[in-house]
C-alpha cells in the first residue's frame, strides 16, 4: 500500500480537472474557428457562430492558444461584417493581453498586426500602417510568405500614401526571390502590382506589356466570382493611358453583364461605381467636361464608403479609386 497525502491527492486532482478543461475549451474554440471559416466559404449564414463565440467569451480559460483562436474568430468575424471599428479593438486588446507572454511563435502576433493594417490604410492612417508594417516584417525570415503579404501590404502603403516610389521599392524587394520559393498566387500578386505602378512615370526594371501582361493570368478567363476585378480595372486604365479607345470602348460595353452576374449583391459598391464612372468616358465621347458631368452621381456614391483593403490583390484597390479617377480625366 502506498501512504497518498490527501491534500497531495485533492491538489493533484483539482490540477488535473483545470487541464482537462482548459484542453476541452481549446478544442471548442478550433470547432468555433473552423465553423466560422467554412460558413464563410460557402457563403452559409454566421449567426450560430456568433453565439458560439459568446459563450467562448464567458469561459474562464488561461490558456494561449485558447485566447489566440478566439481573438482570431472574433476578429474574423468582425472583418466579415465590416466592422472595422470593432476589429481594430479587438486585434489591440489580443495584442495587449500577449504582451508580457514570452517565446510565443511570431504569427500569433503577426495575426492582429496583420488585420489592423488594413484597417488604417482604408482610414488613410498612414503612418499607424507603417509602423504595424515594420514590426510585422520583423517576425517572418526573408522571402517567405508571410514576408510577402506584408511586402504586398507595403506596396499598398505606397499607392494609397500617394508615395508610388514605396510601391516600386518593395516590388524590386520580392521579385528579388527566386521564382521556386514564390506560390502561384504570390507571383500572380506581384505581377498586377507591376501593372499599377506602370501607370505612373517610374523607372521599373525591365519593360513590360499590357498584352503580356493579361495573357500571364489564365485564371482572368475562367473568373466566375469577379475575383479579378482590379485586373479588369487596371486593364481599362492602360488601354485608356494607351490612347486605345476603341477597344476601351469594347471592354465597357461588356461591363455590365460582368456587374451584373459577378459584383452585384457582394457588398461591392465601390467597384460597381467606379467601373459605372469608367464607362462614362466612353458615354462622354471620351471628352473630359462630358465624362465629368456623367459621372458625377458615380463619384459621389463613391466617396460613400471606404475602401476595401485585404490580402488578395485581385479584390482590394490598389490605388483607390479617387486617384484612379483623376488619372484617368488627365488622359482625356
Amino acid at each position: 500500500l502506498v501512504d497518498v497525502h490527501p491534500n497531495h491527492y485533492r491538489y493533484y486532482t483539482k490540477k488535473q480537472r483545470e487541464y482537462q478543461n482548459e484542453l476541452l475549451w481549446e478544442l471548442e474554440a478550433e470547432d468555433v474557428f473552423y465553423e466560422f471559416a467554412f460558413r464563410q466559404k460557402k457563403g452559409l449564414p454566421i449567426k450560430d457562430v456568433e453565439s458560439r463565440l459568446n459563450y467562448l467569451n464567458e469561459l474562464p480559460a488561461k490558456g494561449f492558444w485558447f485566447h489566440y483562436v478566439r481573438y482570431v474568430c472574433q476578429a474574423s468575424l468582425q472583418q466579415a461584417k465590416r466592422k472595422e471599428e470593432a476589429m481594430l479593438a479587438t486585434c489591440q486588446t489580443a495584442l495587449k493581453f500577449f504582451e508580457n507572454k514570452k517565446a510565443l511563435p511570431y504569427t500569433v502576433r503577426f495575426s492582429f498586426y496583420y488585420r489592423s493594417i488594413a484597417v488604417h490604410l482604408a482610414r488613410k492612417e498612414f503612418s499607424q500602417a507603417e509602423t504595424l508594417i515594420n514590426k510585422s516584417l520583423e517576425g517572418p525570415a526573408y522571402g517567405q510568405h508571410n514576408w510577402q503579404i506584408i511586402m504586398f501590404h507595403r506596396a499598398l502603403l505606397g499607392f494609397h500614401s500617394g508615395k508610388p516610389a514605396i510601391a516600386l521599392d518593395a516590388y524590386r524587394k520580392a521579385i528579388k526571390i527566386p521564382k521556386k520559393n514564390r506560390t502561384d498566387q504570390v507571383e500572380e500578386q506581384w505581377r498586377i502590382v507591376r501593372a499599377y505602378v506602370e501607370l505612373y512615370d517610374l523607372e521599373a526594371p525591365g519593360t513590360w506589356r499590357l498584352s503580356r501582361f493579361m495573357n500571364s493570368l489564365p485564371a482572368l478567363n475562367s473568373d466566375k466570382s469577379g475575383h479579378q476585378v482590379s485586373v479588369r480595372i487596371v486593364e481599362l486604365m492602360h488601354l485608356l493611358k494607351q490612347r486605345e479607345f476603341e477597344k476601351y470602348r469594347y471592354r465597357c460595353e461588356r461591363l455590365n453583364a460582368y456587374i451584373d452576374h459577378h459584383l452585384k449583391g457582394k457588398e461591392l459598391d465601390r467597384y460597381i461605381n467606379f467601373l459605372r464612372l469608367l464607362q462614362c468616358i466612353v458615354r462622354g465621347g471620351f471628352q473630359k467636361e462630358a465624362a465629368i458631368k456623367k459621372g458625377q452621381k458615380y463619384l459621389t456614391a463613391l466617396k460613400e464608403e471606404a475602401p476595401r483593403i485585404g490580402a488578395d490583390v485581385r479584390e482590394v484597390e490598389v490605388i483607390p479609386f479617387e486617384v484612379l479617377w483623376e488619372m484617368a480625366l488627365g488622359w482625356l
